[in-house]
């Protein structure tokens, strides 16, 4: 976490002259705070107590840049990289998650229920589904539902919402590599295994549709950085 803040705050710190001042407040209060943290006490009062800590500045800044950020390409572009990193750990957790838990009858690892909650999606299921909980259907749930935000349809939404706005042409054919991946990932969502729920659906089959996905929202973070950030300086951005 330090490390991560530490960078954060390294990298605002070159482009401060763009960055409204009470975001750069936000962070550096943030990073200030962490590094000033005796993890080994803390730790042992409640490790609870430090993660939600720490959530809660991250929200805190998470609402300071959407309050005061224009609405310009350097806002475009840091939803972009927020959004495919989303994308990036949702599909680890799914995966891991799947591959741990255990399906009824065994002993029981991880609870559907409980990775609901984890992605803050627990009462909108309890609405939209039913109060049965199972494996096939939370999957399909938390991967498709466009109105869950930590779904994975919900981050591929907000990636491809960021690239039409900083590349328009880019979303005509002939697509822009970006645009094709974020294509090619939306309609992989919807070639997943059946979500019946039974608990003799196909695993191993969820675990392919994972890693190719995996696979794919790592090529999307490259093409990305070769396309908008790396592109040779003659070339310039595309028009």
């Amino acid at each position: 976490m330090i490390s991560c803040w530490a960078m954060a705050r390294e990298n605002a710190r070159e482009i401060r002259p763009r960055l409204p001042l009470r975001v750069w407040v936000c962070l550096n209060r943030g990073f200030l705070w962490l590094r000033e943290t005796e993890f080994a006490n803390a730790w042992g009062e409640g490790p609870a107590a430090l993660v939600s800590e720490t959530i809660d500045r991250l929200r805190l800044l998470a609402g300071v840049v959407d309050a005061n950020m224009a609405r310009d390409d350097a806002w475009r572009f840091l939803e972009l990289g927020r959004y495919v990193e989303r994308l990036q750990q949702q599909i680890v957790l799914l995966d891991v998650w799947d591959r741990i838990a255990r399906p009824e009858g065994e002993s029981l690892v991880l609870s559907w229920a409980d990775l609901l909650r984890v992605c803050g999606a627990f009462e909108p299921y309890r609405r939209d589904r039913s109060l049965t909980l199972q494996r096939g259907s939370v999957l399909g749930f938390l991967m498709r539902n466009p109105e869950v935000s930590r779904s994975l349809r919900y981050a591929i939404d907000r990636i491809e919402t960021a690239l039409r706005g900083i590349d328009p042409a880019g979303g005509r054919p002939p697509l822009a590599p970006p645009h094709r991946m974020a294509l090619r990932m939306a309609a992989a969502l919807e070639l997943d295994p059946d979500e019946a729920g039974t608990p003799h659906h196909d695993h191993a089959a969820s675990g392919e549709v994972f890693e190719s996905l995996i696979r794919d929202s790592r090529t999307m973070h490259d093409l990305v950085q070769a396309t908008y950030v790396d592109y040779p300086v003659a070339a310039g951005l595309p028009a």
